[in-house]
């Protein structure tokens, strides 16, 4: 049986439902959209970013608002510059577009 750590943070600050349709659908070959979020630890705290590559986005409800996604971010991270990032870690959250919120969850 394999033990794994979970870590949440709650999403105070995320892209609108243009741009995260935008940066998802429009994808180029080679390349890997990111998009940014804003995150802090459940019981609040210090912001941090995180950039995200998202690899699926579904539906949570019928509201047009509400939806699960899935991928890998770079936690501390709001843009790539010369310097070599640490490994990605893989994600699940839950996100409303019409409040910019939610929660990520992280499985290592």
């Amino acid at each position: 049986m394999t033990n794994y750590k979970t870590e949440s943070l709650s999403i105070v600050a995320g892209p609108s439902k243009w741009d995260l349709a935008t940066t998802f659908f429009n994808r180029k070959p080679m390349s890997t959209p990111k998009i940014t979020f804003s995150a802090q630890p459940l019981a609040g705290g210090k912001k941090t970013p995180l950039l995200a590559m998202i690899d699926s986005i579904g539906a949570e409800d019928s509201s047009g608002e509400s939806w699960n996604l899935t991928g890998r971010c770079y936690v501390g991270i709001d843009k790539l510059d010369s310097h070599v990032p640490p490994p990605p870690r893989k994600f699940t959250a839950y996100f409303r577009t019409d409040a910019r919120a939610g929660y990520i969850e992280f499985v290592d």
